[in-house]
């Protein structure tokens, strides 16, 4: 997801790694923000946190806006371990859901 103001330069990267019997979390992000100019780093950041609550909101709000009048049962499909915080957006921002199913995508 990179960005640019003509200024500095933005990205975020994060992975996902299925690792079932590690001790080490799943999913790792981190971002960077750069001089356009000379390339030099201004920022390195940690982002995993960052990166679960933008998807979240992300697919609360899509959810608020594509689901059909009246649905009641929202499916969640993801690769990350615990995709618990999209049925906490979904229902902080109003959305009406009383069924929620989880489904684990085999990418």
């Amino acid at each position: 997801m990179p960005t640019s103001d003509g200024g500095t330069y933005g990205f975020n990267t994060s992975t996902a790694i299925r690792r079932i019997r590690s001790r080490r979390q799943a999913v790792t992000a981190f971002g960077a923000l750069a001089d356009v100019g000379n390339g030099y780093p201004i920022l390195l950041a940690e982002m995993t946190i960052l990166t679960a609550l933008r998807i979240a909101a992300v697919s609360a709000i899509a959810a608020k806006h594509l689901a059909p009048e009246g649905a009641r049962t929202m499916v969640i499909i993801a690769t990350v371990p615990s995709p618990n915080l999209g049925s906490v957006a979904n229902l902080e921002i109003g959305n009406a859901v009383v069924n929620v199913r989880y489904g684990l995508s085999v990418s």
